[in-house]
Parts: structure tokens; C-alpha cells; sequence
């Protein structure tokens, strides 16, 4: 087993000199989850409130946007409130003036969204002070009293109409705690494919080197080198996983459910991706050839599996296609541990599918490597 393991680090070490494979290793999958999250996850809007002393209409505009499920921040001053903005911290800043003449600050992108909703939020805190000031002008109340008599009034209003509403069936994409959970997972499953077609050129670059044939020419059978080659694949394949794991729950606060169940997929999904890659570097006859054929079959295998485009939007035929990919049931068993709270116990489908996959490919390609590494 040592020499089994020599070799794997070798090759894992031969794979990380190479620069371009770092960026595209550990880079590039946490840049594509960022993009993801930011085009197409959904945020609550923050918006700032400064209330100036003698304005009264703070605390029913805050629970009338609270009431929206809008985050409401207190903002100590204007100046404050419009940096945050600035920085992208909040998307709008309300300012309650105590001369009744409210202001609003968003950003170019947000600022009708932002000053339709502050508009309509302001109309309906008002409401009982416009009517009070409407009644003082007309009756020659004070202040004071006309607004106390709105407020009894309202209090005495009938109770307004209770609408009950039943959710039924199931979410669609379960629930996500944060924008960027469905395409941590993407991500992860079409990366670590990717990853591990693209390392079968350097299997080749080995064979055409003379690397293997002089490791075969030691006191080192053939198995070992094979068994050593296939700990290295699937060794830049495991760092890689765990790699985008740990980065987007760090990053990006990814919920992942269960570590150990997510570990059983990680586990099986590698071995998946190693045994493609050790299939298609014995069968290619350059790295060139093993490099573009490696790309069009792991972007050609995700896309059906819904790891570019969520499997649950697809029509019941192409759900039924992608049973024929190990992405989609990857993403399957990684969506019941996220959106659904399960364990093990719910993904032993899934578990199951991917060993198989695992098992026919690997061997496959032992059928095929051993035939070029045997003296």
C-alpha cells in the first residue's frame, strides 16, 4: 500500500503544479456559485431608516415593512445611511424628516422598485394622521385631540376579514437557506466530473513519457501502478469535492444537510468521475484528443443530469434521460440532505446507483489499462 500511495500523491502533485489547473481545481467552481447566487438567488430587501426627532410616523412605516417581510435598519444619520447604500450594504435609505417631507435614497438599479414600495408603505402609515389634520382643519380641533379621536374610532372599527390559505403539494426545489445552496451543488457535481475527465491527458502524457513503463520496470507489479494511478485520479478528485465544500459553507453560509451523508456522495461521485477519466485516458490516443472529448462529455452529461439546469423543471422524458447520468443522481440524494432534512437513510437509492456506476467504469477501465501497462 505504500507504494500505492506514493504514486497517488505523485500524480496528485504533478496535477497541482500545473497553475491553470489550480484556477479551474479551486477558483473557478467558487466564482461560478457566486455568479449563480448573485444573478439568480433571492435576497430580502434591507432598507435604512433615519427618524429625525418630531416625526411620527417611524414606528407605523417600520411595521408596514416589516409586515412585507422587508429588513428593516436603523440608520443613525443620512450620511451613514447613503455610504451603506453606497457599499451595496442596503438597497434603499428612507428619511422621515420632522418637517413631513419624507426623502429616499437606492441605488440606479433598485431606485423604482424601492420608490414605489416606500411610496405605497408611506400612504398607508399616514392614512390616520392625514385624517386627523383634515378633521383639526375643518372642525377646529387640535392636533392632538382629532388624532385621539381617529384612534378611538379605528379601535372601534369591526375586525377586518381573516383569510385563511393550505399550501398544498410539495416546493418544487424544497426549501434553500441561502441563494447559493442549489448551485453549490451544481457546481460541485459538474466540476468534479469535469475535473476528473480533464486528468486523463495526463495519464496519457505518462504512457507516451515512459513514466508508467519505467515504475512497471522496478520491483512494482502491474497492479500496483494501476491501483496507484487510480488512488491519484481519484485523490485531485476528493480534494477537489471537499475543496468546494468547505469554501462555499464558509463563503457563502451553504447548507449542506448531513456531512455524512453528503460524504457517502462525495465519496461515490469521485470514484465515478476517476473511473470515467481512467476509462477515457485508455481508450484516447493524445492528450489533445482525451482533453476535448473530456470536456463535450462532462458539459454533455451534466446538462441532462441538471447540473446547469435544475432536473425539476425538465419534462417528464428528459427526467427520465437524466436517470441515465450519475449527475442526476448525485444532485438528487445532495437536494434530499439540503432542501429535505434527510440522512443516509434517504439516499440509499441514490447511493446504490452511484456505486454501480462506479463499479462498471472502474472496471472497464482496469480492463483496458491493464492491457497498456503489462510488460
Amino acid at each position: 500500500m505504500g507504494k500505492v500511495f506514493s504514486i497517488a500523491t505523485m500524480e496528485l502533485r504533478r496535477w497541482l503544479r500545473e497553475r491553470s489547473n489550480i484556477f479551474f481545481v479551486f477558483v473557478f467552481p467558487i466564482l461560478m456559485v457566486l455568479m449563480i447566487g448573485l444573478m439568480f438567488g433571492s435576497s430580502n430587501l434591507r432598507i435604512g431608516v433615519v427618524v429625525e426627532p418630531g416625526d411620527r410616523l417611524g414606528p407605523e412605516l417600520i411595521d408596514d415593512l416589516d409586515r412585507q417581510g422587508i429588513e428593516v435598519v436603523a440608520i443613525s444619520s443620512t450620511e451613514a445611511g447613503v455610504t451603506a447604500v453606497e457599499r451595496g450594504e442596503l438597497e434603499g435609505l428612507l428619511v422621515l424628516e420632522s418637517s413631513g417631507s419624507p426623502r429616499f435614497a437606492a441605488r440606479p438599479d433598485t431606485a423604482a422598485e424601492i420608490g414605489t414600495l416606500l411610496e405605497a408603505s408611506l400612504a398607508r402609515a399616514s392614512i390616520q394622521y392625514r385624517v386627523a389634520d383634515l378633521m383639526a382643519e375643518r372642525l377646529e380641533l387640535d392636533s392632538a385631540q382629532s388624532l385621539t379621536i381617529v384612534n378611538r374610532a379605528a379601535a372601534m372599527s369591526p375586525p377586518l376579514v381573516t383569510v385563511e390559505s393550505e399550501t398544498v403539494g410539495s416546493a418544487l426545489f424544497g426549501e434553500a437557506e441561502t441563494r447559493f445552496d442549489l448551485g453549490a451543488s451544481q457546481q460541485l457535481v459538474l466540476f468534479v466530473f469535469l475535473t476528473s475527465l480533464a486528468s486523463s491527458g495526463q495519464l496519457i502524457l505518462s504512457r507516451k513519457l515512459g513514466v508508467i513503463r519505467r515504475m512497471t520496470a522496478t520491483p512494482t507489479s502491474s497492479l500496483t501502478v494501476l491501483l496507484g494511478e487510480t488512488a491519484g485520479r481519484y485523490l485531485i478528485a476528493l480534494v477537489q469535492a471537499l475543496f468546494i465544500v468547505g469554501a462555499t459553507m464558509f463563503l457563502f453560509g451553504v447548507n449542506w444537510g448531513s456531512l455524512f451523508g453528503v460524504g457517502w456522495i462525495i465519496a461515490l461521485f469521485c470514484l465515478v468521475g476517476t473511473g470515467a477519466g481512467m476509462l477515457l485516458g485508455s481508450i484516447s490516443s493524445n492528450e489533445e484528443q482525451a482533453s476535448g472529448v473530456g470536456v463535450m462529455l462532462a458539459l454533455g452529461l451534466a446538462a441532462p443530469g441538471g447540473a446547469m439546469v435544475p432536473a425539476e423543471i425538465f419534462s417528464n422524458t428528459m427526467r427520465t434521460v437524466a436517470k441515465l447520468t450519475p449527475h442526476s443522481w448525485a444532485l438528487q440524494g445532495l437536494g434530499e440532505l439540503q432542501f429535505r432534512g434527510g440522512g443516509v437513510g434517504d439516499i440509499m437509492a441514490e447511493l446504490a446507483v452511484l456505486a454501480t456506476f462506479a463499479v462498471v467504469l472502474l472496471l472497464a477501465a482496469t480492463l483496458s489499462l491493464r492491457r497498456n501497462i503489462t510488460p
